[in-house]
């Protein structure tokens, strides 16, 4: 093999574009191009349905998607981490039908964030930080020109937990 052959089977298997298809949660699929035609998401190449990076601290490349739950039209946020086993997890549900209409994906990567909390524009007592110190990457889910909300990986718990970032 030629070393352009060579470098062209390391940019593809790098690019993403082979790895294994994600699993999807029973029920869910990937939203349909009507169901996200919005001229906004343009900017994007995965058009903010979806992004990925290390959101657990493991080294492995993780994804996050926006996915609709059928019956019922219901968007979501699934993020599926790369550890085995290969799991999708839903760490949010919209009843608004058309939710996937306004909602996109990106990742936030490591530093500290000023919360809503920490802006005075939210009442939360203790419930909620001032500001987030981020290790890992996280995930940035978003309603276009309107609110976000940062999903970041706890490790003492293994869970994910959100934070309102702006309203």
């Amino acid at each position: 093999m030629n070393k352009l052959a060579s470098w062209g089977l390391i940019a593809l298997l790098s690019s993403g574009t082979a790895r294994a298809e994600l699993p999807l949660p029973a029920g869910w699929r990937i939203p349909s191009r009507e169901e996200t035609d919005q001229s906004w998401r343009n900017a994007n190449r995965s058009r903010f349905l979806s992004d990925s990076a290390d959101f657990d601290g493991d080294g492995l490349v993780d994804s996050a998607r926006i996915l609709i739950r059928n019956p019922g039209r219901r968007a979501g946020l699934v993020v599926t981490l790369a550890r085995e086993p290969r799991r999708a997890v839903v760490l949010d549900e919209f009843g608004d039908p058309d939710w996937a209409w306004y909602a996109g994906v990106a990742v936030v990567r490591p530093g500290k964030y000023q919360t809503l909390c920490g802006k005075g524009l939210a009442i939360c007592g203790n419930e909620g930080p001032a500001e987030l110190a981020l290790r890992h990457s996280a995930i940035s889910l978003f309603a276009h020109e309107s609110g976000k909300t940062f999903f970041y990986y706890h490790a003492p718990t293994r869970q994910f937990r959100a934070v309102p970032i702006s309203d």
